[in-house]
């Protein structure tokens, strides 16, 4: 490392980190090296979720306490290697170019530009308009605890094992769980999706009124917990799993199994930067099968 600048070769490409002592989480000496190496070592698993998939990208340049923003665009300064696909926005018909990551050094680029987490769309660049994931977005209400969280995702699995549907699910690295399942041959758009999930969530909701809410005015009051179906929709994005988040701690979306689920053992807090390579093994991501 010289003047501040660590040279990785990764993938047969030259990456000059630039600042790696930077303190990315000052409270807890987290630095932006420590970021880069958590991503270098948990890129194996993350990879295969990125394939094809359009990312959005939360940027902090300055650490978690400093401005950030959000990239859907190729960055100008990109190097030719970087991969993208064009895409015309369906706000305004501008054509931007959705980045992709399909290899560590991709990866490890975006981290050295300041990006701490990594979003994910639920639809592949060969077909944009036709999600590959079903997503419950579980969100707590401001009085409800995570034990309310568990609770919801014990009654939407029982529902989806009911009805022969294969959830799997992981902590959003927030407050809140994300529940996948892979969409059904018979959904073929985002209005499909997000149909079926929010049929789903109002069935429950109607049967769990005390715990379970639909998105609505005052969503994050009470001591409910949201099913958020609006996530299925084209261009919403959903942070990867393994992503770290510019969070206290520096948490990590981590997937978790079912028996954990049912235990209601666990916290989001279990898992961050520190210690989640500890949990991934091969062949053993809990989270895979979403992707068959």
């Amino acid at each position: 490392m010289t003047d501040n600048i660590l040279t990785l070769q990764l993938d047969g490409k030259q990456l000059d980190i630039t600042h790696p002592d930077k303190l990315y989480w000052p409270e807890e000496g987290i630095t932006k090296l420590d970021l880069i190496q958590y991503y270098q070592r948990m890129a194996p698993f993350m990879l295969p979720y990125f394939k094809d998939r359009p990312v959005t990208l939360h940027v902090y340049p300055g650490g978690i306490n400093k401005t950030s923003y959000y990239r859907r665009n190729l960055p100008r300064n990109a190097p030719t290697w970087l991969p993208s696909a064009e895409y015309e926005t369906t706000t305004d018909s501008h054509l931007i170019h959705l980045p992709l990551i399909s290899c560590t050094a991709d990866l490890i680029w975006y981290a050295n530009q300041g990006s701490i987490e990594f979003h994910l769309w639920s639809s592949q660049i060969s077909h944009l308009d036709k999600p590959d994931w079903l997503i419950f977005d579980l969100d707590p209400g401001d009085k409800a605890s995570f034990s309310d969280v568990l609770e919801t995702a014990r009654i939407i699995h029982a529902y989806l094992e009911k009805n022969a549907f294969k959830g799997f699910t992981k902590t959003s690295g927030g407050s809140g769980l994300h529940i996948y399942l892979a969409a059904p041959a018979n959904i073929v758009n985002f209005q499909q999706a997000r149909d079926k999930v929010k049929e789903i969530a109002v069935e429950l909701a109607n049967q769990y009124p005390d715990l379970i809410r639909i998105p609505k005015r005052g969503t994050h009051k009470g001591h409910f917990v949201t099913v958020d179906y609006a996530q299925n929709s084209k261009g919403r994005n959903t942070v990867a799993p393994y992503s770290v988040r510019a969070k206290p701690e520096a948490p990590v979306s981590m997937p978790v199994s079912w028996d954990e689920i049912k235990k209601g053992d666990i916290r989001p807090e279990d898992f961050t930067l520190k210690n989640s390579t500890e949990r991934a093994m091969p062949n053993t991501d809990l989270f895979l099968p979403v992707l068959s």
